[in-house]
């Protein structure tokens, strides 16, 4: 009996051991590469366009990481009381939930639906935590888009494997191309740039990154909205503004947040960062 012990003790340690591994690896497990959910995404609907009553004077929200859990986030439950009237629609660039749970995808959902603004999902690496992505389609639609609404292109990227991937790169050129509006925004979640010394969650793909500035230059972006960083950060590079937004996760209590709006007017894009109400 000893020697039975003895030696089932250890397996028993082992096998546990292995298992919580496995589990705690469902976090971060995929089992769809970014070319996977690009195919996907193509047989998916897009959100569809929309209007915008003045195209020569209007503005739109961004908000990012929002992190949703249990159902919760108070803080875009109050975005509505912060919109004026020019607001036309709203871009979250991404991690919308904190482990891509469908309660959480459909909490998001039913919450952006009760602000009343058309509004275009950006898909994070949160978003695709527990197979993700299988709730994500099927309550939000595609990870990768392009739309528009009024006079402004709309291009949706799924970057939350930290990387566009070949086929979806070819996809990005052919709809800058292809785009006749005005005004062009391009929304991702991972951040391009380095917001701060030591920050390390900034793409790390350089030849791809530096490739897409080249298209954002040519094909004149004017706003590239990431997320992903949890904290602020805007740059112009050759006329393409880079943005990435604060995050909209809960940390603490009655601590202040903040989003993003941008405006058109005058023929130009500007935006502001302002604190949550």
């Amino acid at each position: 009996m000893k020697l039975k012990t003895f030696v089932l003790l250890p397996l028993l340690i082992v096998f546990s051991t292995l298992q919580c591994s496995i589990d705690w690896l469902q976090f971060f497990y995929t089992p769809y590469e970014v070319n996977t959910r690009f195919k996907e995404s193509l047989s998916l609907t897009p959100p569809g366009a929309s209007s915008i009553s003045n195209q020569n004077n209007f503005s739109f929200i961004q908000v990012t990481d929002i992190h949703l859990a249990e159902g919760v986030n108070p803080y875009l439950s109050s975005l509505s009381r912060n919109l004026i009237s020019t607001d036309a629609f709203i871009i979250p660039t991404g991690d919308l939930t904190d482990y891509g749970k469908r309660s959480d995808f459909i909490a998001y959902r039913d919450i952006m639906n009760s602000i009343g603004l058309p509004y275009f999902s950006v898909i994070g690496n949160h978003d695709l935590w527990f197979k993700g992505w299988d709730q994500y389609k099927d309550i939000l639609g595609p990870g990768v888009y392009s739309t528009h609404a009024g006079n402004v292109r709309i291009i949706v990227l799924d970057s939350a494997n930290d990387t566009l991937g070949a086929d979806q790169y070819k996809w990005l050129e052919k709809e800058l191309s292809m785009k006749i509006e005005p005004y062009c925004i391009v929304a991702s979640h991972y951040n391009l740039f380095s917001p701060v010394i030591g920050e390390t969650s900034q793409s790390t793909n350089m030849e791809e990154v530096y490739g897409m500035m080249r298209m954002f230059e040519k094909y004149k972006v004017n706003y590239v909205l990431m997320g992903h960083s949890h904290i602020y950060d805007y740059r112009k590079i050759n006329g393409v503004s880079y943005l990435v937004g604060p995050a909209m996760k809960k940390y603490s209590a009655n601590e202040q947040k903040y989003f993003i709006r941008i405006t058109v007017s005058n023929g130009q894009m500007t935006h502001e960062k302002l604190p949550l109400l």
